[in-house]
């Protein structure tokens, strides 16, 4: 266990507050209705991927079959090589999306969106 400073140390450098955001998520999933599908780079491995979605209330799906209105998480890596052509048209998205999202429990879909 960490003690409490350490937790209020980390709240203030990530801009939360767990209290906060728990009371949040308990009242709304932040990814409700939202899809997604996972690059293989994404900085997320595909099982921790999917548990946050999920429980987020979101969907991860295969990104061998992109629909027109999913939300692809890439890393940098993935948007340069090969391939890139299938996601040009989707928003991406980097872990700091999914990172501070969870924590914050807000979407901040223009600052982690990858170009």
């Amino acid at each position: 266990r960490h003690p409490p400073e350490k937790l209020k140390e980390f709240e203030k450098l990530n801009n939360f507050s767990l209290k906060d955001s728990m009371a949040q998520a308990a009242r709304k999933k932040l990814l409700a209705g939202l899809k997604f599908v996972r690059l293989k780079n994404f900085e997320f491995n595909e099982d921790d991927c999917r548990m946050v979605v999920t429980s987020a209330g979101g969907q991860l799906l295969s990104s061998s079959a992109p629909a027109a209105d999913v939300i692809v998480l890439a890393s940098a890596q993935d948007l340069s090589g090969p391939g890139k052509a299938k996601w040009e048209k989707h928003e991406k998205q980097g872990k700091d999306f999914i990172k501070f999202g969870a924590l914050r429990q807000k979407l901040d879909r223009k600052s982690y969106k990858l170009q």
